[in-house]
């Protein structure tokens, strides 16, 4: 008799896809199949480019590993639910079966001729491949599409600016659509503003952090001093605290490397919609800056 554990991910709460109906019908199929259920382990609101790095599903891997575990099965809804690309999903499945545990899709039903089962399934995860390539595309055109209505691509604040919400209407699902912009932020603004402004006259990091603590001057997580890496995140953000938005400047990135080994796409594949915002620095300030960084 088989014993299995059941693993469901769902990256949305709609009732439909949930992981508690994903389980649901999951355990109703491996009961019709004899098979004790030993755990079932739920991934609410769980990307698919996430999940596999997710430390409860390395407890699961580092579990099959052993030779005393309790299970030899185990279930997930359908192919996408272990990952959309096609290269992980292989891996983690030749992983998997070089342990001994049989993978199960209960949304991939098996004829008994193993080639043509290799196939269907290889099929499968071509699509789920081809859904996350579009998915992406579309969301990158929709990001592409905020910053040129002056609108924020997401993230949260930058310090010195504050997320000013604009509701847009209800989607399919009587969901608000919201929107952000950026303004100043009444105390961090000026504090920016000063930073930027004295390193754009030729002043030193040290010279400035180690006036800021005497003020005390609270860094943007609140701490009494100030990080070289806040710094550094502000001065590599010339182009915003300029007025500007931008999108698509980072480089994609491949197991946490950035392509090419840059971090950032060459000026001319950036999105920018200027002036959208109140300025906390002018151009000229920012290209003082810019030739201090970069000498």
């Amino acid at each position: 008799m088989k014993r299995c554990i059941i693993i469901a991910r769902s990256s949305t709460d709609r009732h439909d896809v949930s992981c508690k109906s994903q389980i649901a019908e999951i355990e109703a199929e491996a009961r019709r199949q004899n098979e004790v259920i030993v755990k079932t382990a739920e991934f609410p609101r769980k990307k698919h480019s996430d999940f596999l790095e997710d430390p409860d599903f390395k407890d699961i891997l580092a579990e099959a590993k052993l030779r005393d575990r309790e299970w030899d099965k185990i279930w997930f809804y359908d192919t996408s639910r272990l990952s959309r690309n096609r290269m992980k999903a292989q891996v983690t499945k030749a992983f998997f079966r070089k342990h001994g545990i049989e993978v199960g899709f209960l949304k991939l039903p098996k004829t008994g001729n193993e080639p043509i089962d290799n196939v269907l399934e290889g099929i499968l995860e071509t699509f789920d491949q081809l859904h996350s390539d579009f998915s992406r595309a579309g969301s990158i055109r929709g990001q592409k599409q905020n910053i040129r209505s002056g609108y924020r691509a997401g993230g949260s604040a930058p310090y010195g600016y504050l997320l000013k919400k604009h509701s847009l209407g209800m989607n399919i699902d009587k969901v608000e659509i919201t929107k952000s912009t950026l303004e100043p932020h009444p105390e961090q603004f000026p504090i920016v503003r000063e930073y930027l402004q004295r390193r754009a006259a030729g002043e030193s990091r040290g010279s400035i952090l180690k006036d800021f603590k005497k003020r005390n001057i609270k860094s943007a997580k609140g701490k009494a001093y100030w990080s070289h890496s806040t710094c550094n995140c502000i001065e590599n953000n010339l182009d915003l605290y300029c007025g500007h938005l931008v999108y698509n400047r980072h480089n994609k990135r491949i197991d946490g490397k950035f392509i090419g080994g840059q971090k950032y796409r060459p000026r001319e594949e950036w999105e920018v919609h200027k002036n959208a915002h109140e300025a906390a620095i002018t151009e000229r300030e920012a290209n003082k800056i810019r030739k201090q960084l970069d000498a």
